[in-house]
């Protein structure tokens, strides 16, 4: 390719060793403009945000439907809307937090969550005394039942982020182009 033009930048542009080079002819490629690249952050800094600003709610998220577990307990018998919406709150906080390919993780949480959470306060809590005869089929059931509004809810609020960040992804997409 010696002596052949190369339109790299859209400039016109010579290849030839530097010693070699007829007086006149840029060699090699010449270095990106300052105003040519873009003014975001770098991979791993945005990484590293994310990670930190995961690290901080991590905490918060795992604490709160245990939280509304004991609130339901402590205000009645049965496991209810205390749940359902600190379910929705630790939901949406880790749904913000993670990182994009993490979210898709939590669409599988908030029905894993609940239904532990539902059984385990409510045989804790008397609600099911397993002890009486009540089988276990019908006390899964009943827990179904009761954990389904904080499932939902949890789902809702986590496929509502995803849809946001999607729309808010497509937008970017199109502004920069």
């Amino acid at each position: 390719m010696t002596g052949q033009r190369a339109d790299a930048t859209g400039e016109e542009t010579e290849w030839w060793p530097k010693e070699a080079a007829p007086a006149g002819v840029t060699v090699g490629v010449p270095e990106p403009r300052e105003s040519d690249r873009p003014a975001r952050p770098s991979a791993p800094a945005a990484r590293q945000g994310a990670r930190t600003r995961t690290a901080r709610t991590a905490p918060l998220v795992l604490a709160l439907p245990p939280a509304g577990a004991v609130a339901d307990l402590v205000l009645g018998h049965r496991i209810g809307w205390g749940l359902a919406g600190a379910m929705a709150l630790a939901a949406l906080l880790a749904a913000v937090a993670a990182r994009r390919p993490a979210t898709w993780v939590l669409l599988a949480a908030p029905p894993l969550v609940a239904a532990v959470l539902t059984a385990v306060a409510e045989v804790a809590g008397g609600a099911t005394p397993l002890h009486t005869g009540v089988r276990l089929t019908t006390a899964a059931v009943r827990w179904g039942v009761d954990a389904f509004p904080a499932m939902a809810l949890a789902e809702m609020v986590v496929a509502a982020v995803l849809v946001a960040r999607g729309i808010g992804r497509a937008a970017r997409r199109g502004r920069h182009r």
